[in-house]
């Protein structure tokens, strides 16, 4: 916690030195030992933001690319419920036929089986 205080403090003054008092960005980041990309990250995000905006952020990603719909996940699990004995190749054949979202992969429904417990 306090080395983020620290961090958001120093960004705090180079993008002070930056918008009031006119400082070169190349000045600041030599002043801060910071990097050029990130101080003019740092300025819209203040601009934006506030100082909040100045907090260390999370670098993954957004949404993951391959991942099954929450609503399909939902019928997967609802149906293997209801159906005890079927399988992950039979649940994804069912969702195929029924056109339940993209129907995953036999393999993502086996993994989100043993997920779900």
């Amino acid at each position: 916690m306090l080395t983020e205080t620290r961090d958001i403090e120093q960004r705090y003054q180079a993008v002070l030195g930056v918008i009031r008092d006119g400082v070169p960005i190349v000045e600041v980041t030599r002043r801060f030992d910071a990097s050029r990309q990130a101080a003019h990250r740092w300025l819209p995000w203040y601009r934006d933001e506030g100082v909040q905006g100045l907090k260390d952020r999370s670098h993954a990603p957004p949404r993951c690319a391959y991942q099954t719909a929450a609503e399909v996940e939902v019928w997967l699990v609802e149906a293997r419920r209801r159906n005890p004995s079927w399988g992950p190749g039979r649940l994804v054949d069912e969702a195929a036929r029924i056109g339940v979202g993209s129907a995953p992969s036999k393999s993502a429904v086996y993994r989100l089986l043993k997920r779900q417990g």
